[in-house]
């Protein structure tokens, strides 16, 4: 038995057969195989030949990149090497096959084929989906195979929320409550502070004469001044006392609006 210029010796198996072995590698691809049988009651051999088609299986490399931002350029690439017949090549995004843009070189020394596809816009509803590159063809000892799989995380514009997230709805749903709660404490104190600050004001107008229990108080018209210095009826200690008086009472008008703010 002969491979292109390669010989194998033959074994006998028994009294009438015999028998040859070798190893079929990638190099006897399209070689000539031949059969030689010759005994002493024939005046040549028999010989039996045939071309030897060597069926090799494509290698996967496949990359992508694992986070993509929405409107980010990209690549998803997937490239089958050294196969022999031609695989039909695809990309199955969770069991549904992706048609892709596909480049295909042939060697013509080694009758190998080299594929390469690849997806260039990729759908928000793939976000964290099994991505896998895979080949078929029946002449093939696994006829169908597929690349481990690997997933994107698709980001939208805000950073670091995926597609689909609602930054109102989420926080609504986790802290809603305690928010709610933080906003109603900050209004209720912020009334209760106007309200002194007015009960504050009116108390004031009040010691000074300016607004009366039912409206406010009409100033006279200014009279006529005799001399250059004003004129005090009052004695000073009473003065003094009505001074005291509104001293104290602004005093803790503030200390109670001051308290109010701090809790």
């Amino acid at each position: 038995m002969t491979i292109g210029n390669e010989s194998y010796p033959h074994l006998k198996f028994n009294s009438t057969t015999y028998i040859a072995f070798c190893t079929i590698k990638d190099h006897h691809h399209m070689k000539q195989m031949m059969f030689s049988v010759m005994d002493d009651a024939m005046s040549s051999p028999v010989n039996a030949t045939a071309t030897i088609f060597v069926i090799k299986p494509p290698t996967f490399q496949f990359a992508m990149k694992e986070i993509l931002r929405d409107g980010e350029a990209f690549n998803i690439t997937c490239m089958l090497d050294g196969g022999r017949p031609n695989p039909n090549v695809y990309f199955n995004i969770s069991g549904s096959e992706i048609s892709s843009a596909k480049t295909h070189f042939y060697n013509s020394t080694s009758s190998l084929h080299t594929n390469i596809i690849t997806l260039t816009s990729f759908k928000k509803e793939w976000n964290k989906e099994n991505i896998t590159c895979c080949r078929y063809n029946e002449w093939y000892k696994i006829s169908r195979k597929c690349s481990p799989p690997k997933q994107v995380k698709y980001l939208s514009n805000q950073d670091g929320l995926e597609t689909g997230d609602n930054t109102c709805t989420k926080g609504k749903n986790k802290n809603g409550a305690g928010v709610e709660a933080i906003v109603g404490s900050v209004v209720a104190a912020l009334a209760v502070g106007s309200l002194i600050g007015v009960i504050c004001t009116m108390f004031f107008l009040t010691r000074k004469g300016l607004l009366k229990s039912n409206g406010w108080k009409k100033r006279k018209p200014p009279q006529p001044t005799v001399s250059s210095e004003t004129e005090f009826t009052e004695p000073a200690s009473t003065l003094q006392s009505q001074y005291d008086s509104l001293d104290q009472g602004a005093e803790k008008c503030h200390t109670y609006t001051d308290l109010k703010h701090s809790r």
